[in-house]
């Protein structure tokens, strides 16, 4: 066909159109009159021309055509203006608060919602009369004269034998909930205490407090309290125990797991089997952290303490365990695995009712933001302008780095750079001491906002802060509890969301304040009996303490015998004539708690030849490879710059030179993943489904996860004006003026980034684990069918849409096979809690191309298994039956947190979309029927 000719009207298609009866519009729809769009807002109807129809809306500089005008009347995307739903238009008058209200103004054009939590007088009594005299009055010394009702409620809870679940807010003194009664019985028996802290800094500022009591004690009535960490010498630990071992003990549940081998030791080890003889008390503080395979190999931990109490004399039974945690769905549940008590479920009091006092909170939720880090920027100026203190929490180190110069560089701007030289950022890979210097400088005032990533959820306790922002969602309803719990402790607290455009989590949570303030928290889920994992701690526990032949099941369950069974077969195991399992070696060495065993690796100053920060391998990898410009803020809050010139990885080292400080550039890790299935552990199972033809393949295997670092981009980061609508043309191109020549919105200053420079390393960076796979494969017929209802599916939103909605676009983005296997994978990961003990977070799921086809893969997320993807290939039609259910209940259209999107994705939540993994689903549901 000629030029001229394919320029040529259709007139066939002309012709048909004319012959069409047409529907009458309604009268609202006539020219001139006003509708509403919950698109697009309020508009006056221009015209129609056929089925289409222009309207003017108020907020948009063009016209907008709808495709079919009686299709958007019908679907509720069109009505008249007098029927359109009341602006929601957020109350400022209910913020009491006079600067809290000045803020809420400010922020008037990007407010989403406000909630405001008034403040609650606590509920107090006197300390009991008959606790120890010497306990009272040390606890008056510290400022305690009364107690609150779920306190006291814990108390006598405690003192009757029972366990106890403490689960109030932050803010509500959980800590004396349990203090009180282990302080007691430490002073009228010999008594000894475990505590138990998931984070080295918690430990040291909880047991500081502990010791701060005792020191209130007169001496004659002294207790003995320590603290064991990983910086603590094996020296110390054994002067800890010299001459008498503590009666309290703080340690964390890594150095519990390898001090438990002295139990074996001779006259060495006396000490530490005299401290468990004589264990009372068991603390569980923040037990909310011990989830997926942390929870699951600490719940064999707890077996294993168990067992050594036992064995040395003691009586496990008579054990007393308190559980301190933040908000979680399952508390009793969980505290019943914990301590091994499912069958005695009356043993366990659970304290979920807070009367505190509480100073009252104010939450302003703000639209999502495609310009997170300069709206940050300038809303954390502002809060320092008006002599407020607080914490950004931010997912990233990288973000809290470039916020941190943006807030450097806004500052400058204003001519206010005095509030920018307060502020100071916050990070696990900081050293001890910078960390400890950070909070000091808080507390002395020098430094009145920290940025910080999760590391600050909890752990130390910190001055009291005015305000909390949240940059971007935290990837959890508990995380983001934990996080707004930071400010409004003693005084009323300001909490500001900004949600994050781009990431669809944070468009859900920012139009659904109310699920995020008050829906119900996640379960915490952990499988202890997977075979693999469970054999390791039985051959710790047998090599520790020894278990008796008639009580393994006891202490370890069911699966238990045939495991011991295995090992025995394979001289793994020992049994004595007295019917006694025992071990040789150290097994310890090959159980890490928290399911990775990653090299640490030291960041060195070229100049001065000094180590400044430590990361994990991995993290080194993305953050430190030759060539990485890495920035870091110096002891004068400065922000300082470096290239890495070497990453060492046998050496475990880094070498970083000083650079410029005033460069815009930065670099990026490209990364990718390889998965390969090493061996079969089973035959294939073929699926088949309600598509004609149609398969669905499941291969379960041993496989290779490798991570790889290939390569890296170098860019420029620019703050200039430009068009911040995701739907123009000129979304983020440099402009200038005041408002868009294409969409008419006003300009505002952006983040642009710019790549300078594409390097691609020889050999690329590795790090890898191996562990249970299941491949998931379709034919060409599921493919093909999946096509055609994403075609249809994409017709019905043009008819209703003149843009495409953001999260939909995927349908227009990614290939039918890859949008359904990943929706699918993720919506079988939801499912993951509802048939075995585990948590989605046991799980990874990863599309790619294998073989000119597009495949997905299930692997298990840690060193050698936890048995997720081994249950999802022997139950599969039954996983898939919770994830269609689990789908199908969510009243979202396109996809959701609570039914498909995954905080972490290793895709960043691409290609996906709920209804093509429901119409997969539907098919595996009707085939297997």
């Amino acid at each position: 066909m000629s030029k001229s000719e394919s320029s040529r009207p259709d007139y066939a298609a002309i012709v048909k159109a004319a012959a069409q009866t047409l529907p009458t519009p309604p009268q609202w729809l006539e020219v001139g009159q006003a509708v509403y769009s919950p698109t697009y807002g309020f508009g006056k109807v221009m015209g129609i021309l056929g089925q289409r129809l222009i309207v003017d809306f108020d907020k948009y500089s063009e016209s907008i055509s709808i495709p079919n005008w009686s299709v958007a009347v019908e679907q509720g995307m069109l009505v008249k203006a007098a029927d359109a739903p009341p602006e929601r238009t957020p109350d400022l008058q209910q913020i009491s608060h006079p600067i809290f209200q000045s803020i809420a103004e400010q922020l008037a054009l990007r407010l989403a919602s406000v909630e405001v939590v008034p403040p609650t007088d606590g509920e107090l009594h006197p300390l009991p009369s008959d606790l120890p005299a010497v306990l009272q009055a040390a606890l008056k010394q510290m400022g305690i004269d009364r107690i609150y009702s779920h306190q006291l409620e814990s108390l006598m809870a405690l003192r009757s034998g029972k366990d106890i679940s403490v689960l109030t807010p932050t803010a509500s003194g959980k800590t004396w909930c349990f203090n009180i009664a282990v302080m007691e019985s430490c002073l009228n028996s010999n008594a000894t205490a475990l505590y138990l802290y998931p984070l080295k800094a918690l430990a040291t500022d909880q047991i500081g407090k502990l010791q701060s009591l005792v020191a209130a004690l007169p001496q004659d009535a002294s207790i003995k309290v320590g603290l064991m960490t990983g910086d603590t010498s094996v020296a110390e630990r054994k002067r800890l125990f010299s001459p008498t071992p503590p009666q309290i003990l703080g340690v964390s549940p890594d150095l519990l797991h390898h001090h438990l081998y002295n139990v074996r030791k001779q006259a060495e080890g006396e000490p530490f089997r005299e401290y468990l003889r004589c264990l009372r008390w068991i603390v569980i503080d923040e037990s909310h952290t011990y989830v997926g395979i942390f929870g699951a190999n600490f719940a064999n931990l707890m077996r294993r303490l168990r067992v050594a109490v036992d064995s040395v004399g003691g009586d496990s039974e008579r054990l007393q365990f308190v559980f301190s945690s933040a908000t979680i769905g399952n508390p009793t549940e969980m505290a019943l695995r914990f301590s091994g008590r499912e069958a005695t479920p009356e043993r366990l009091q659970l304290i979920d009712r807070s009367t505190a006092k509480s100073a009252g909170r104010t939450m302003l939720c703000l639209k999502p933001s495609s310009t997170a880090n300069p709206d940050a920027a300038k809303i954390i100026l502002s809060l320092l302008d008006k002599e407020l203190s607080g914490i950004c929490f931010c997912n990233s180190r990288s973000s809290v780095k470039s916020l941190l110069g943006l807030i450097q560089q806004e500052a400058r701007r204003q001519g206010c750079s005095h509030l920018a030289d307060s502020v100071a950022v916050f990070y696990g890979s900081l050293k001890s001491d910078r960390r400890s210097d950070i909070v000091r400088q808080l507390q002395s005032g020098r430094v009145r906002f920290i940025l910080s990533t999760s590391a600050l959820e909890a752990g130390l306790d910190l001055p009291e802060l005015d305000c909390v922002l949240v940059r971007g969602w935290s990837g959890s309803l508990m995380s983001f509890r934990q996080r707004i719990g930071r400010a409004g402790r003693r005084n009323p607290g300001l909490v500001v969301f900004l949600p994050i455009a781009q990431n669809p989590l944070d468009n859900y949570y920012s139009t659904n304040p109310d699920v995020m303030l008050r829906g119900a928290a996640e379960s915490a889920s952990f499988n202890p009996d997977y075979p693999v994992l469970l054999s390791k701690h039985l051959m710790a526990s047998c090599v520790e303490s020894g278990i008796p032949v008639n009580k393994l099941t006891d202490y370890f369950g069911e699966r238990a015998s045939a495991i011991a069974d295995a090992l025995l077969k394979q001289n793994q195991l020992f049994l004595s004539r007295k019917g006694q399992l025992w071990g040789r070696g150290y097994p310890h060495k090959d159980i890490n708690l928290r399911g990775s065993a990653m090299a640490s690796v030291k960041l060195i100053d070229s100049n001065t030849g000094e180590d400044f920060e430590e990361m994990d391998l991995a993290m080194s990898q993305r953050e430190v490879f030759p060539g990485a410009i890495y920035t870091v803020q110096d002891a004068d809050g400065q922000i300082a710059r470096y290239r890495s010139v070497q990453l060492d990885v046998e050496a475990k080292r880094a070498i970083l030179t000083p650079i410029d400080t005033k460069s815009n550039t930065f670099t990026t890790a490209e990364t990718d993943w390889e998965i390969q299935m090493l061996e079969p552990l089973a035959e294939p199972k073929a699926i088949g489904l309600a598509i004609p033809g149609g398969e669905l393949k499941l291969t379960l295997g041993w496989g290779e996860i490798v991570s790889l670092v290939t390569g890296y981009k170098l860019c420029i980061r620019q703050y200039e004006l430009t068009c911040v609508s995701s739907k123009c043309r000129n979304y983020h191109r440099p402009l200038s003026g005041k408002s868009c020549s294409a969409c008419g919105q006003r300009l505002q200053s952006a983040e642009l980034i710019t790549v300078i420079d594409e390097v691609t390393f020889d050999r690329a960076y590795r790090t890898q684990y191996k562990a249970p796979i299941v491949k998931l494969e379709i034919n060409a017929a599921v493919e093909q069918a999946i096509g055609t209802s994403i075609r249809q599916l994409k017709e019905q939103i043009r008819t209703t849409h003149e843009s495409i909605p953001l999260e939909l676009a995927p349908l227009w983005e990614a290939g039918a096979g890859a949008i359904a296997l990943h929706s699918i994978g993720h919506q079988i990961q939801f499912a993951v809690p509802l048939v075995i003990l585990s948590s989605s977070l046991d799980l990874n799921y990863l599309v790619t191309d294998a073989g000119g086809g597009t495949v997905g893969y299930f692997y298990d997320s840690c060193f050698d298994g936890n048995g997720c993807s081994e249950a999802i290939f022997h139950q599969f039609l039954k996983f898939a039956d919770r994830a269609k259910t689990l789908a199908e209940a969510c009243e979202c259209v396109a996809g959701c947190p609570k039914c498909l999107y995954m905080h972490g994705c290793p895709q960043s939540n691409s290609a996906l979309n709920k209804q093509v993994g429901l119409t997969l689903l539907e098919a595996i549901a009707t085939g297997a029927n």
